[in-house]
């Protein structure tokens, strides 16, 4: 066991857990992520109906999340059978908070299984290269901002990714044995990571990249190879056919609604609903991707030195260990940067290929720093900075997504202050949906303003609560001079996860 927790991946794992636990419950009481909902009701309602009825999102995590909560009732009727719910809920008191207790074991389940994430991209690295280069992807998903930050959330996005890289590391099981029972076992996790989510189903790439190069190393075109083994594509199809379904069984069963394309309800919707742009919108868009709209997200250095190993992999290419990283994360992100909604977290299946050219570029670099006629003590030094210089930034940045979700979002703030000053019946009103949640919780029911003009019909004496991603430069930009609104609270959103916060009284 002593030996267990001193290995190296183990503490990797454990502080990319930590990473990922510290701020779990940002926002509670309330969810302001506009799809932990989504995910999260889905989920609880398999209680009452297994079919979700909905195709938006496939239904293999709405199932493992379930199962989650099923523990809760379990749990919950053990300790009223044992007559200790007082006790219980006096320690633990989230454990009867409905539906607040399935938000936190649906975050601590992603953040688990994020973490978690790591272990099959060390025995990928590892089976093709060696484990200082596995360790180091490892770290390199520890530390990746935006997965990090991805993690804290009840959603789909993490666990897609965690699927996509055991279809990795099987890939490269398949490309260095060529055993049987990896097709299958790539070909069953493609389709879970399809049945988490749609774009997951791209991990089959790697199962058949890893076929061709399989070929392409044993140097055997005579055909006779190929017509013996011919019956391992379509078996490899037939299970990642039987892996989605497995995981989205009512996509067989309701199938009408499967194939919809007019609503969400349907799974055609959601690639109708991403969208595609045009040949002459792609160039400008994919260039504003690398430069700068996901530097923030992937760190400066991993994009650098990850077209670098591309780069490099394309001019070894006979390298096939290399490709089988290269290509899948390359195909992968040119695809997603079609998407008319380019978001950061359709990249996110990509993120594993990031990773494991990063380390791979970064040893690259270091035996050629090692190989220079240089001082020891001056080599130290040198690959010491080197290392600062590729992974200080996302350490940073990683820890500050976790720090900033810990610290208490600015709408809680300010519904705490209100729930304090505000005077008995006193109206409120407010301007867009950042704070409709805790408003809606308050005494007095709020009342929304349609436009900036309506500020002006507001009765004197009413609060007006407008917030905004940016500090205002004129507090009375909105108003025609009818009324004066007075600033009575501010709650800055510098450094927290939620907006900047402005409590005015009317005049």
């Amino acid at each position: 066991m002593l030996r267990f927790l001193k290995n190296k991946i183990f503490l990797i794992f454990a502080f990319a857990l930590f990473l990922r636990l510290y701020g779990i419950t940002h926002g509670f009481p309330f969810i302001y992520h506009v799809d932990e909902p989504a995910l999260v009701r889905s989920a609880y309602n398999i209680r009452f109906d297994p079919n979700p009825h909905h195709f938006d999102w496939p239904h293999l995590y709405f199932y493992l999340n379930f199962l989650l909560y099923a523990v809760v009732y379990v749990l919950r009727v053990v300790v009223n059978t044992l007559g200790i719910r007082l006790l219980v809920e006096g320690s633990f008191p989230l454990l009867y908070k409905d539906p607040l207790i399935f938000y936190f074991l649906s975050r601590i389940l992603s953040a688990f299984i994020g973490a978690l994430t790591l272990i099959p991209l060390y025995m990928a690295v590892k089976e093709l290269f060696n484990k200082n280069t596995a360790l180091l992807a490892a770290f390199a998903l520890a530390v990746f901002p935006h997965h990090v930050h991805a993690s804290h959330f009840a959603l789909i996005d993490v666990p897609a990714t965690f699927f996509l890289t055991w279809v990795l590391y099987f890939s490269t099981k398949i490309y260095k044995t060529f055993d049987k029972k990896y097709f299958v076992l790539a070909s069953l996790f493609s389709g879970f990571a399809a049945s988490t989510k749609y774009n997951g189903g791209l991990a089959f790439l790697s199962v058949i990249l890893a076929f061709i190069f399989y070929l392409f190393k044993i140097k055997d075109f005579s055909g006779y190879f190929i017509r013996k083994n011919l019956a391992l594509p379509i078996v490899s199809i037939v299970f990642l056919v039987v892996g989605f379904f497995i995981g989205t069984p009512y996509a067989l069963l309701d199938f009408k609604t499967f194939v919809r394309t007019d609503s969400p309800k349907g799974a055609f919707w959601q690639f109708k609903n991403v969208g595609k742009v045009t040949i002459e919108e792609y160039l400008p868009q994919l260039y504003n991707a690398v430069t700068n709209k996901y530097l923030f997200d992937f760190g400066v250095t991993y994009t650098f030195l990850f077209f670098v190993f591309v780069i490099y992999s394309l001019a070894r290419f006979k390298d096939f260990n290399n490709l089988l990283f290269s290509i899948p994360g390359v195909i992968i992100f040119l695809y997603i940067s079609t998407f008319d909604k380019n978001r950061i977290h359709y990249y996110m299946v990509s993120y594993p290929f990031i990773c494991a050219g990063v380390a791979i570029a970064y040893f690259k670099a270091e035996r050629h720093i090692q190989s220079l006629r240089l001082d020891k003590r001056l080599i130290l030094i040198t690959k010491s900075l080197f290392f600062l210089l590729v992974f200080a930034l996302p350490f940073y940045l990683a820890i500050d997504r976790s720090v900033v979700l810990a610290r208490k979002d600015s709408r809680n703030v300010a519904y705490e202050w209100l729930l304090k000053n505000m005077k008995p019946g006193q109206p409120i009103y407010y301007q867009g949906q950042d704070m409709e949640q805790p408003l809606l919780d308050l005494p007095v029911k709020p009342k929304k303003l349609k436009s900036d003009l309506e500020i002006n019909k507001v009765p004197v004496g009413a609060l007006v609560i407008i917030t905004e991603n940016k500090v205002l430069e004129d507090e009375n930009q909105y108003l025609k001079n009818k009324v004066r609104l007075n600033l009575i609270f501010f709650e800055s959103g510098v450094g927290t996860q939620g907006p900047f916060v402005y409590v005015f009284e009317v005049t």
